[in-house]
This record gives structure tokens, C-alpha cells and sequence, in this order.
């Protein structure tokens, strides 16, 4: 989830991704001054550049927004060890990142899973 402000309207907005279709919002990370990120089942290829962006960006004093990264542990497309490795890659070179697993969800979404993450939506909405 991206958010931010419409400036001519004064309104919020929020983007987010999931699975493969992620890698674009986590480069976001750096790229812009939002109040969040997520992205659910997914992780960083071994080449990534997001984990140096992050490093950079902090090292130049920018703000990097909060990331919420949520993976089911019986993800049978894209490994939860993946994704936990590249949260520890991107939370080493400075990223705050919510990490969570749900014991049971393969690669998909689940009725808790989508009330917590409305709920964390909703909370980066009105910060």
C-alpha cells in the first residue's frame, strides 16, 4: 500500500501488492514519502537493489515508510523462508517491516488475514 495525499482534493490513497506482483511497491520504500507499504507472500530476488536503496536513502537522512510483509508458512508457490530472508535483508539495511506468518495459508488470502491487514490499512490511513 501506497498512500498518499491528493493534493488537490486533500484525499488519501493506498496501494499494496501481492505475490509477484509486489516488487514494484517495496522499490516505493525509497522512492516516495507515503505512509506505508505491504506486501503479502513474496520476497526479493538474491540481486535485489532495494536493500542498497534502503541503505542510501538512510544514510542521506530520507524517510523510508513502514512495510507490512505477511506470508503463509504452507505457501506452496513462493517459499515463507524467502520472504523472511529478504524482510531480514531489507529490516538490516534499515526498513521497518511488520512480519508476520500465518501457520496453514498456502499461497493465498484468508478471512483473518484480510481483517488485519484493513486494520493496519485503516491505522496507516489515519496517522
Amino acid at each position: 500500500m501506497e498512500v498518499e495525499e491528493d493534493r488537490d482534493e486533500g484525499r488519501r490513497m493506498g496501494k499494496g501488492g501481492e505475490s509477484k506482483g509486489r516488487g514494484g511497491f517495496v522499490q516505493q520504500l525509497v522512492k516516495r514519502t507515503q505512509a506505508g507499504c505491504f506486501a503479502l507472500s513474496t520476497f526479493l530476488s538474491e540481486r535485489s537493489v532495494v536493500p542498497g536503496m534502503i541503505e542510501a536513502h538512510k544514510a542521506a537522512g530520507r524517510r523510508i515508510m513502514p512495510m507490512l510483509q505477511w506470508h503463509g508458512e504452507d505457501d506452496d508457490m513462493i517459499s515463507c523462508k524467502w520472504g523472511e530472508d529478504s524482510v531480514k535483508k531489507m529490516q538490516a539495511a534499515g526498513a521497518e517491516i511488520d512480519w508476520k506468518t500465518f501457520v496453514g495459508l498456502q499461497h493465498s488470502l484468508r478471512s483473518d488475514e484480510v481483517k488485519e491487514l484493513v486494520a493496519w490499512i485503516n491505522g496507516r490511513l489515519n496517522a
